[in-house]
């Protein structure tokens, strides 16, 4: 029986940050190059990104960055490295034009020499569990390990209700595709009318 179920999806890369806590599920080579970051210890999405193209790739020695890069002589056009966070957001795209990149690392490093800290809180509800439902962040890094907690009150909580204007609120809703004129006098300087009644289509 497996201990955690990542989900299906276009993928056919797992590569784990060196500290161990974060894993990256990418779709790269013939796929459109969705990755998905994970922290393997709580257990929930920390964030996704999209590289396109990517023909290496890997992380930081401090875990907290992830390199993307299109390379010669893979690709001989649109050559590129890019650096995300943990979370998929992009800090850094280097475009190089009509030059070519031949290869793309991050300076080597002990790991050990950087802390093991989990995914830095980007707003209060920015981690997904792995049904796509967001986790208060406060409520993730207090549990610590035990997340099922927190994932279930998650579940449980009610959706918020669907935005509606002061004045429509309290009313019935309405859906009419037609609407019907009957004949009425019309003025023949601005408009001449041609049957005993005017229909009219209202699009809504």
């Amino acid at each position: 029986e497996p201990l955690f179920d990542f989900g299906s999806g276009p993928r056919n890369t797992a590569i784990f940050s060196p500290s161990g806590r974060f894993l990256a599920l990418a779709g790269f080579g013939n796929l459109a190059g969705k990755v998905e970051f994970w922290d393997k210890k709580l257990r929930v999405q920390v964030g996704e990104a999209t590289m396109s193209c990517t023909t290496m790739y890997s992380w930081s020695p401090c875990s907290r960055y992830f390199l993307s890069a299109t390379t010669f002589p893979r690709l001989r056009v649109d050559n590129c490295y890019k650096v995300f966070k943990h979370n998929g957001d992009l800090v850094l795209n280097e475009q190089m034009g009509s030059d070519y990149v031949y290869q793309a690392s991050f300076r080597p490093a002990k790991p050990e020499l950087f802390e093991d800290r989990p995914a830095s809180p980007r707003s209060a509800f920015a981690l997904r569990n792995g049904e796509g439902r967001k986790i208060d962040l406060s409520k993730v890094h207090a549990a610590g390990s035990n997340l099922t907690d927190v994932a279930l009150q998650s579940r449980m909580a009610e959706k918020k209700a669907v935005y509606r204007p002061p004045g429509m609120r309290n009313t019935a809703a309405s859906f009419t595709l037609h609407e019907k004129e009957e004949a009425r006098a019309v003025d023949s300087k601005t408009f001449r009318a041609t049957g005993s009644s005017v229909a009219r289509n209202v699009l809504l």
